[in-house]
């Protein structure tokens, strides 16, 4: 049997790897399934390397962020098939606790307690947790998987994630763009037509527009526009400042001085952050957030989304114009295009919501469950395969 070929009704997991958050489903009966860590359908995407003992992922791994940041790895994605030379990698070397350094062929590596390792040696280890979630989710072993990729995807980013895979015990059938994926998760493929969609994805590290054409059953990304430095930890970041500087104003401390607890606070900020997605407002709480006056004070903020709002715009705005941009340079008219997709957490924001709806002047297709829109479509395209393979049998 050729080794890419799936045997007959064994098991393809549709895998989106991202930047901040990872997922993993898959087709059951008929029904989409979600794999979860720690009860949450999205793991982060972040690996911590104790001293002793195998790595830890997800959201274990997620809580030695604050305290371990040169061992406790995140934005792993962004690495994968870069050059220390490109722009990406110092920005992200200036803004990571842990040590990139140039390796083999000038490629960037981490160092590690002593020891160097290439990036897809860590999107291994967390490809590798969710296999085994899937495993035990479903049942039985799984060896092939459907893997999301960005439209702009590089030939090196391509071979370092299927080299990750690969160490994962995985094997890659099948690259699908991140768009499309979103494009199928919201039923797209349903209706064979002729029909310009465009697919605006805020996730929590990055953020890509793109203009997808889907021509019966065929769906062909022919523009991308993107920030690889604009997503929902820019908004975390937003609601830290806006903190940092009620403290100040109220007891003359800056909370950028600790940086275990300015961590902390960002974890904190991201939590009200999910929560004015569906409400008013939200407390933010912190045990022991600053030293003032001779003693530790907790910090408890009231945060309304009227208040905040304002200093996130800017950050909707970078989005909107990256999206005006691609319409522009691809010869698109807000007018002609028929749908529009809003994938990844971010777009769970009201805010962003709105600004969308406003920019092509018409309902946009969301869901309460964009962030894990992409992993669906990878699990629809997965199952596609799968029963393609079978019938060829």
């Amino acid at each position: 049997m050729n080794p890419s070929q799936p045997a007959p009704g064994s098991l393809v997991l549709g895998i989106d790897f991202g930047t901040t958050y990872s997922r993993a489903a898959a087709v059951i009966q008929g029904k989409i399934q979600l794999v979860s860590d720690s009860g949450e359908a999205s793991m982060p995407s972040v690996v911590y390397f104790p001293k002793q003992g195998e790595p830890v992922v997800g959201w274990e791994a997620l809580r030695y962020l604050p305290t371990e940041p040169s061992v406790t790895i995140s934005s792993i994605k962004r690495l994968l098939g870069r050059n220390m030379s490109e722009s990406e990698v110092r920005v992200l070397n200036y803004g990571v606790g842990y040590a990139i350094k140039p390796g083999p062929g000038n490629m960037a590596v981490l160092r590690i307690h002593d020891a160097d390792y290439a990036p897809a040696q860590i999107a291994a280890a967390i490809i590798t947790k969710l296999r085994k979630m899937a495993e035990r989710r479903f049942g039985g072993v799984i060896r092939h998987a459907v893997m999301t990729v960005p439209a702009e995807a590089s030939g090196d980013y391509l071979l370092a994630l299927k080299r990750a895979a690969s160490l994962a015990q995985l094997e890659v059938i099948q690259f699908i763009a991140e768009p499309v994926a979103g494009a199928l998760a919201f039923g797209m493929h349903k209706a064979p037509t002729n029909r310009r969609i465009a697919v605006c994805d805020f996730g929590g590290g990055t953020f890509d527009a793109s203009l997808v054409e889907q021509q019966g059953m065929n769906f062909r990304a022919v523009g991308y526009g993107g920030d690889s430095f604009l997503g929902g930890d820019d908004f975390d970041s937003a609601l830290a400042e806006a903190v940092a500087g009620v403290v100040f104003g109220k007891s003359q401390v800056d909370l950028h001085r600790d940086a275990i607890r300015w961590r902390e606070l960002l974890l904190r900020c991201e939590s009200v952050k999910r929560q004015l997605s569906g409400k008013d407002e939200a407390r933010l709480r912190m045990t022991e957030a600053y030293f003032a006056s001779g003693t530790l004070n907790d910090l408890d903020l009231k945060v309304e989304r009227k208040w905040i709002e304002p200093r996130w715009q800017p950050l909707v705005e970078r989005g909107l114009g990256i999206t005006e941009e691609l319409l522009t340079s691809s010869s698109w008219d807000a007018t002609s295009v028929q749908e529009i997709v809003l994938i990844g957490g971010t777009t769970l924001m009201p805010l962003v919501r709105q600004g969308f709806t406003k920019l092509f002047n018409r309902h946009v297709k969301t869901s309460e469950r964009a962030d894990v829109a992409v992993a669906v479509g990878a699990a629809l395209q997965a199952a596609a395969y799968s029963a393609q393979a079978a019938a060829q049998k």
